[in-house]
């Protein structure tokens, strides 16, 4: 599922009460913290986004937790990927990384070492994420505003052709000064939307009103997805639960120094149990090459490219295990 919203139309708070009790939020933003019905864990950048993913990537994890995960939002983890690119090759502009492929080979590859895995053991991914307003033609030449999904272009690429349903959740201003809140469950002329609950047998409301409380709000939904949402409602997962299946994953910048001593020191014991090339091969896939085709080192790596030697170190420790 996509959900995906302007400001304030409440996104965070329906997915989480639709799938209460039963989800773990990876909460890049704010708006899982302040909710009542989110199992939310924060993340502060690629690191940490990719930490948590791993311990998510666990059956016994799994079952603990639920079977769905909530990536609150695809606005930030896009940024998240792309200043993890931008750091770790020492560059202000995507369209300066050359190396790998270019930008886009790996945006993919990042991403996809992220949640990929996740899907691979059966979660449901649900994701939040803020409305982008464009400009629409239609063939009369009249121009109107149309909703479409804010984020990284290549990101939104690949969730997209994956996704089975996409809704679209928005403010309308009503003549008393009033706001009404509504969830569009299909595409329409001024929005983008993707449904495939629908079906000769029934078919969803195509709009449908959400109340200001958003445990009804999700009853609403759900009365409409019904036979699309068979057997949920497991207990809700309770705060010490929760602190016991996982731990909250924060931005955390270690002094490079530290960081080369330690990919050093592991890189010792690695050598000590046979596994130097291991740990070789570890090292050329996180340090890359520079734009002379040249290996590069641990020295060519500095305080901005500390998510790349925390990876490689987590790897390292991981074949030590």
């Amino acid at each position: 599922y996509i959900f995906y919203g302007v400001p304030s139309s409440g996104k965070t708070e329906l997915t989480s009460a639709i799938f209460e009790g039963e989800h773990i939020m990876i909460s890049a933003e704010l708006g899982g913290k302040n909710s009542e019905t989110a199992n939310s864990i924060p993340v502060g950048d690629y690191l940490s986004l990719k930490s948590l993913c791993r311990t998510l990537c666990n059956k016994e994890v799994k079952d603990e937790i639920g079977d769905v995960i909530i990536v609150d939002t695809i606005t930030k983890v896009s940024e998240y990927v792309n200043n993890y690119i931008l750091d770790s090759h020492g560059k202000e502009f995507l369209g300066d990384v050359k190396s790998h492929g270019g930008a886009y080979q790996l945006i993919d590859k990042y991403f996809n070492q992220c949640f990929d895995p996740l899907k691979e053991i059966g979660y449901t991914m649900v994701w939040v994420t803020h409305a982008d307003e464009l400009q629409k033609t239609l063939d009369d030449g009249t121009e109107i505003g149309y909703w479409t999904l804010n984020g990284n272009k290549r990101i939104l690429e690949l969730i997209k052709k994956e996704v089975d349903n996409c809704f679209f959740l928005n403010r309308i201003p009503q003549q008393d000064g009033s706001v009404k809140r509504v969830l569009y469950t299909d595409a329409t002329a001024k929005s983008f939307g993707k449904n495939k609950i629908n079906s000769p047998k029934g078919e969803m409301s195509l709009c449908i009103e959400l109340d200001k409380d958003p445990r009804i709000s999700a009853k609403k939904v759900i009365d409409n997805m019904r036979e699309a949402l068979e057997g949920r409602g497991k207990e809700n997962l309770t705060n010490d639960k929760n602190e016991v299946s996982v731990y909250e994953f924060r931005e955390a910048k270690r002094p490079i120094e530290e960081l080369r001593n330690e990919v050093i020191e592991l890189g010792g014991k690695l050598s000590d149990i046979d596994k130097r090339d291991e740990a070789i091969d570890i090292m050329n896939k996180y340090l890359g090459l520079d734009y002379n085709g040249q290996q590069r080192g641990l020295d060519d790596i500095g305080q901005d490219g500390y998510q790349t030697l925390e990876l490689l170190i987590s790897d390292m420790k991981e074949i030590l295990e």
